[in-house]
């Protein structure tokens, strides 16, 4: 699906009052917490999120958190203090916020909204098993509440059981109208035991939160990934789906093992953070993104040596073993600040949503490399602007106007006034 949303430029004659970057700052808060204990972590991120926005009504809220928390406990206690505003959000292996990349099995980050001209239609399923009910359901349900300045859509989902190539198509078709697909597939703390997802104060365990969100702004974004290819082209020989058996006519497993050793089987949630399967882009983005996507695996099952991944694979596909380049990610961050500023003008982002893939955390980066690579985004991009996020596994976001999945990659929506 293809859709066009425009830029308008500002008029560089103009004199914009000073106290109105400080007014849309007023408007939405960000606030986190690392306490371990849900009733003060709660009460901490929220409270320091409502804060920034002077007491005025929030109407709409998100909420990303690690699992090491209760979740039904944390949202009940979020929810007490902001109110039964719509609400949206998921776990991740980790949460970011304004100077905050915190990846402790304990850190919570609330985003309130107070500004009347942002308004939140949620939608949301408690499986996501049946990726093509799930996506016609909620996009039905969103499609109901559509309105003519309708922006994007924030899609939260499981990623351990979400089939995209199943879930985003119906979105798409069931709003009925073209719209840049925003969010991330909810992570956990690398077990890849159970994510959750957060739909109006309600928790579920393998299922999906989506809101339409619309307003008098424009969204800018752009997507980098840092992967480089290992050994030669292999081929897809036996798969069902999403379920790969076989490369170059042998069990996934024996490949990977050869490639990268037994590690894959000792601690498969961390090993296959180290590498992924790499296809080759479509070759209309190849120039606006990568020669290669990028695709994580979701699920080994060593019974049979097979593996699942979020996107359907055909027999005969071609695709490679694929790591992580530290110097390709570093690189390719700087150039997305670079074509950032370049959209932005003399534009002013009144919000950040950050949603950065799992294996471009803690696994590379040591948390003052880590601090340091989000502090250089902040304070060049949106400098005192609400920043919120989350680890994930999997990103959504459009490439050349095209609604995209990602893996292994750093998502960064920037919201602007019109």
């Amino acid at each position: 699906m293809h859709f066009k949303y425009s830029i308008h430029k500002v008029d560089k004659n103009s004199d914009c009052p000073k106290f109105f970057n400080k007014r849309i700052m007023e408007m939405i808060g960000v606030g986190h917490s690392t306490a371990k204990n849900p009733f003060r972590a709660a009460h901490e991120a929220a409270s320091s999120a409502l804060s920034r926005i002077k007491g005025q009504a929030c109407h709409s809220c998100m909420v990303f958190s690690t699992v090491g928390y209760p979740q039904k406990t944390l949202l009940e206690e979020i929810k007490k203090e902001v109110g039964d505003v719509p609400m949206v959000g998921c776990s991740g292996s980790g949460v970011i916020a304004p100077s905050v990349a915190d990846e402790s099995n304990h850190c919570v980050a609330v985003l309130a909204m107070a500004d009347p001209r942002i308004h939140l239609h949620t939608s949301g399923y408690p499986d996501v098993t049946g990726s093509s009910d799930a996506g016609r359901i909620v996009g039905e349900a969103l499609g109901r509440n559509f309105r003519d300045d309708a922006r994007c859509v924030l899609l939260f989902s499981c990623g351990l059981d979400t089939l995209v190539d199943d879930l985003v198509p119906e979105i798409e078709k069931n709003i009925g109208h073209e719209l840049p697909i925003i969010g991330g597939l909810a992570a956990d703390n690398l077990l890849r035991d159970k994510t959750y997802q957060y739909h109006d104060w309600e928790v579920y365990e393998g299922g999906i939160s989506a809101a339409l969100m619309s307003g008098d702004f424009d969204l800018i974004t752009d997507v980098s990934h840092g992967c480089v290819p290992i050994g030669l082209e292999m081929e897809v020989t036996k798969v069902d789906a999403n379920r790969v058996y076989e490369i170059d006519d042998r069990p996934v497993l024996d490949v990977m093992i050869e490639c990268v050793g037994d590690g894959i089987v000792r601690d498969f949630g961390k090993a296959a953070l180290h590498f992924c399967i790499g296809q080759q882009s479509d070759p209309d983005l190849i120039e606006y993104y990568d020669k290669y996507s990028i695709r994580y695996i979701a699920k080994l099952y060593p019974e049979d040596g097979s593996i699942s991944l979020p996107v359907k694979m055909k027999k005969g596909d071609k695709i490679w073993l694929t790591r992580r380049d530290r110097d390709k990610m570093f690189a390719a961050c700087h150039s997305s600040i670079n074509k950032l500023q370049k959209k932005i003008e003399e534009k002013s982002p009144f919000l950040v949503l950050d949603i950065n893939c799992v294996g471009r955390g803690k696994i590379v980066l040591a948390d003052k490399e880590k601090n340091d690579l989000l502090s250089s985004f902040q304070t060049r991009l949106a400098p005192g602007i609400p920043w919120i996020g989350f680890f994930s596994y999997g990103e959504f976001c459009p490439v050349e106007k095209r609604n995209t999945f990602h893996n292994y990659t750093e998502v960064l929506a920037l919201f602007v006034w019109r």
